[in-house]
């Protein structure tokens, strides 16, 4: 919860447009050169979006809850790769169903009334707008920054 929450605002913070503070285009709009979603594209990204939206937020639990120095290795190296299952996937383009997003890595689908799948993060890269959260929605629907998204899935 503190990654996605961390990540949720980051990611908002550098689709800003704002005349004096202008973080989409100083650095995250290298990115969004996909349009369409390709798994690699994760990696594609301004190296200081790279610290801010993508490390911190990573760490952001361990930080947060001050157990840095009690965190095993095997289980931060589990969730870094957890998490990277599910940003792959969710940048990949394609909506696996979930038996098969499951046996890829992305264990966060498992949690149904909250997990993301490729179509939700796809959408937020071809209009450019809203879908903010990595991979649970809470963050945008609490913040209200996914109600396009569905109002797209109904028409």
């Amino acid at each position: 919860m503190c990654e996605d929450f961390c990540f949720h605002w980051s990611h908002r913070l550098f689709h800003s447009k704002h005349k004096y503070l202008p973080m989409y285009q100083w650095f995250h709009k290298k990115h969004h050169e996909f349009t369409h979603t390709i798994a690699l594209a994760i990696t594609y990204a301004h190296p200081v979006e790279w610290i801010v939206c993508n490390h911190y937020p990573l760490f952001s639990g361990i930080f947060l809850l001050g157990y840095f120095q009690k965190v095993h290795f095997i289980t931060f190296f589990i969730w870094m790769q957890y998490r990277v299952a599910e940003s792959m996937e969710g940048h990949s383009g394609f909506d696996f169903p979930m038996p098969v997003s499951i046996l890829i890595g992305n264990m966060f689908r498992l949690i149904p009334f909250m997990g993301t799948n490729a179509a939700y993060h796809d959408y937020h890269h071809s209009k450019n707008v809203g879908n903010y959260s990595s991979f649970f929605t809470v963050w945008d629907t609490v913040f209200g920054r996914n109600a396009d998204y569905y109002q797209y899935l109904k028409e």
